[in-house]
């Protein structure tokens, strides 16, 4: 089976979506179950999840300078971790992934 990446994407946000609505209907903190909070999709800033953890766009644009993405639109993914540390995952990374 092929999947194309905007497939993925989809999926992916589909995913993100329903964990969303569960562990807002069952009143859980999502920290609480240690779950990543998604920063980045697609190239795309989560601005509301950035406020609702007490973040900026600038401090977003630093730490991922600090790791040599000086272009958000080179970002398919960012997720904070419980701990605090940053994952992402660039474009390049997907290149010639089918």
């Amino acid at each position: 089976m092929t999947v194309s990446f905007t497939s993925f994407n989809h999926l992916l946000n589909n995913y993100i979506e329903a964990l969303n609505f569960l562990f807002s209907d069952c009143k859980i903190s999502k920290s609480s179950k240690g779950m990543p909070q998604v920063l980045v999709v697609d190239g795309n800033i989560a601005k509301h999840r950035l406020s609702e953890l007490g973040l900026s766009d600038e401090w977003l644009k630093q730490e991922l300078n600090k790791i040599g993405i000086n272009d958000i639109s080179e970002v398919t993914i960012a997720q904070l971790n419980t701990t605090g540390k940053l994952y992402v995952d660039k474009r390049s990374d997907w290149d010639g992934w089918q």
